[in-house]
């Protein structure tokens, strides 16, 4: 494998519809819905399930310790907590989910020590736009594991597209995707939904509550990356 300082013309790369914006590293597997390839991470989420995970954020978000960001999106609100942000684990709200770290730390191929390298929990509101993108590099991939999917019409449900795929998220099962390659969200929403997706952000008031779509964000190495490739990467 070579890797390459990807331009602003994004010419570098030869795989239709990649464009990561810092790193390509030619070579590795490209496809855009890579699920089958992580199969030890996805029988870990599962295993566990969704409940503690989703009690963990929203008991830290109750926290005045918590630590959340709020994403730039063309429309609506999505905002994140981070347990691993570009390679660094973020303590105080690692502090506040101790069972989704723990099982997080144990599995094979985060990206601890990286740069691109995060771990975090995504709540999209209702009528937010992810606009079309590309993560920064080919090395990673991007795995979802859905803590709450609001019920909606297909026309307003949440959804992620990778090329021309089409993803819509289901309660505690895994996804992973190359998000290498361009890829959108949309949460169009709708007034009505499952009562048990509504979200309360205490961090921030008790008044704002929305029918929230949660995932659980963690990204993997890819596979096809040696140990000392992924050194060099990481230093």
């Amino acid at each position: 494998t070579t890797c390459t300082k990807s331009k602003a013309d994004h010419a570098s790369s030869p795989v239709s519809g990649q464009r990561p914006n810092v790193l390509l590293v030619r070579g590795l597997k490209t496809r855009p819905i890579v699920t089958e390839v992580h199969q030890d991470a996805r029988r870990l989420l599962e295993d566990m399930g969704k409940d503690i995970m989703l009690n963990e954020y929203c008991s830290a978000m109750e926290s005045p310790s918590a630590s959340a960001l709020e994403n730039d999106v063309s429309r609506g609100m999505w905002k994140v907590l981070h347990l691993l942000n570009q390679g660094s684990w973020v303590q105080c709200n690692v502090d506040l989910c101790p069972k989704t770290t723990e099982a997080v730390r144990s599995m094979r191929g985060i990206m601890n020590g990286c740069i691109f390298g995060n771990i975090f929990i995504s709540v999209m509101y209702p009528g937010t736009f992810v606009d079309p993108h590309c993560g920064p590099t080919n090395v990673r991939h991007r795995l979802h594991f859905p803590l709450i999917v609001p019920t909606a019409p297909i026309d307003s449900e949440p959804e992620l597209r990778v090329a021309n795929e089409r993803i819509t998220w289901n309660e505690g099962e895994t996804v992973v995707f190359d998000d290498s390659i361009v890829h959108a969200a949309s949460y169009p929403g709708n007034e009505s939904g499952n009562s048990s997706s509504l979200l309360t952000n205490g961090k921030e008031g008790s008044d704002e509550q929305g029918l929230c779509r949660v995932v659980l964000i963690v990204d993997l190495w890819h596979p096809d990356l040696s140990a000392g490739e992924r050194e060099a990467i990481s230093d």
